[in-house]
């Protein structure tokens, strides 16, 4: 049966899709004239308009047709206003039915609500008192998800088997290594086990770069949990195979960074943009990065450290690990620990079959006392905008260094010296202190005094 042209609201198309003949008539006239229908009469279009029948609706882009609804006069009010007490009361209806159901479908983060975040949290308000939230996927049940959306094929399982294996052992060594007792071993295997089954479901992407991204990333407004992920990695690995460096797997730190696209889309997700481009130049990947230097000398002490760059891996990682922040434990959803990530989380996301915690450990050492914008405050390190102490000490030597060449050795340096050296000489009336020339008769045969 053709639709007919009068259908102009919410509840005029869904008593179309239920029964164009018998549930429609039911809110034809409310559909004509744009109000929405009361309960009572829901009630009987889920009942009398389905003939008895179970009824399921499906409500997609819910904040889209409110949004646009808004433009759409009715009398006193808007199209808006009524859709929202329509879907109120149908929620209500359908809760207290027991053959039909509703799912409705809300966007997860502020960017993908249009910018109206107010309108997003009154329609989750308007049906939270009988609906049941759901998430399409949860916890590593988006693993496997990943892999058939992102690889084109199937993979073989005797190379993922070999891979978390090596990962396994790798981790489990170093978290032994640090055990104190017998459950803190058996504690360090059993995390080892879990590392390995969660690398086979991840690959080729390592646990840890999921969980950044859904653990910590979520908490920031502006990025998009689904979509924002499958873009991000869609890119990396577009960028690993163009330009190459793709390792076992794709880890924290090893995100190219030096790909400009995927710096730009990375803190465009993160809603930061060009804000941390000085942090990367001066820490991570510019020219006379700090992570960079780090790693040119430890290949010339070590070639086979050439080609991992483990300081550019670890500062890699730590910027990752840098925006949103892990729900605390025991506290409403909304109460998040700081940025950051502490150095067992970070070596466990680091360290593989080639780069070792000892290396990995010393590497974080030398970058927390170079870098100019890694902070870290006695658990956590954390890139941020605002420079640490080493780039104020070094911008402080700089400014002297400029004022002293300027002032052809009579800069404050030098002044600074003399003052010190004055107050220290105090009384001693024959002493010369810092000569305006070095040759000549010597003052001290003269005057028996100390040349300075």
């Amino acid at each position: 049966m053709p639709v007919p042209q009068q259908i102009q609201t919410m509840w005029g198309w869904i008593a179309w899709q239920i029964d164009p003949e018998k549930a429609f008539p039911i809110v034809a006239d409310h559909d004509k004239d744009r109000v929405a229908p009361g309960g009572d009469v829901i009630r009987d279009l889920l009942m009398k308009g389905s003939d008895g029948r179970p009824v399921l609706i499906l409500l997609d882009e819910v904040l889209k047709y409110m949004e646009r609804s808004a433009a759409v006069s009715v009398l006193d009010s808007t199209l808006q206003r009524q859709a929202k007490d329509f879907f109120q009361n149908l929620t209500v209806e359908v809760a207290n039915s027991t053959k039909d159901a509703m799912v409705y479908a809300l966007t997860w983060s502020s960017k993908e609500a249009l910018g109206n975040v107010a309108l997003l949290a009154e329609i989750d308000h308007l049906a939270s008192r009988v609906d049941q939230l759901r998430e399409p996927v949860s916890g590593d049940e988006v693993l496997p998800i990943l892999q058939r959306r992102l690889l084109g094929s199937a993979l073989d399982h005797l190379v993922t088997t070999n891979v978390a294996t090596a990962y396994q052992e790798v981790v489990t060594g170093m978290q032994r290594a640090y055990a104190e007792s017998p459950s803190e071993r058996q504690q360090a295997e059993e995390e080892g086990r879990l590392l390995r089954d969660r690398i086979r479901t991840a690959y080729p992407f390592h646990p840890a770069l999921i969980d950044i991204m859904r653990e910590r990333w979520s908490a920031v407004d502006t990025f998009q949990r689904t979509r924002g992920a499958l873009r991000f990695l869609a890119s990396c690995m577009h960028s690993l195979k163009k330009n190459g460096g793709a390792k076992a797997l794709l880890g924290p730190g090893d995100v190219p960074l030096k790909d400009v696209d995927i710096r730009v889309k990375m803190l465009k997700e993160l809603g930061v943009q060009n804000d941390y481009d000085p942090v990367i130049t001066a820490d991570i990947d510019g020219p006379n990065a700090r992570a960079k230097r780090i790693d040119e000398r430890m290949a010339r002490e070590t070639p086979a450290l050439a080609s991992i760059r483990p300081a550019t891996r670890i500062a890699t990682a730590i910027l990752l690990y840098s925006f949103g922040g892990l729900r605390r434990e025991g506290s409403g959803n909304d109460e998040t620990l700081p940025p950051g990530v502490t150095e067992n989380e970070l070596l466990a996301a680091c360290v593989g079959p080639d780069l070792d915690n000892i290396t990995a450990t010393a590497v974080l050492s030398e970058l927390r006392n170079t870098c100019l914008y890694l902070h870290y405050d006695g658990v956590r390190y954390c890139f941020k905008k605002d420079p640490n102490v080493t780039k104020l000490i070094e911008d402080a030597e700089q400014t002297i260094a400029r004022e002293d060449s300027h002032a052809r050795g009579h800069g404050p340096v030098r002044s600074m010296i003399k003052e010190m050296l004055d107050a220290r000489l105090a009384g001693h009336h024959t002493t010369i202190v810092w000569p305006a020339k070095s040759q000549g008769e010597n003052p001290y045969r003269r005057n028996c005094g100390q040349w300075f």
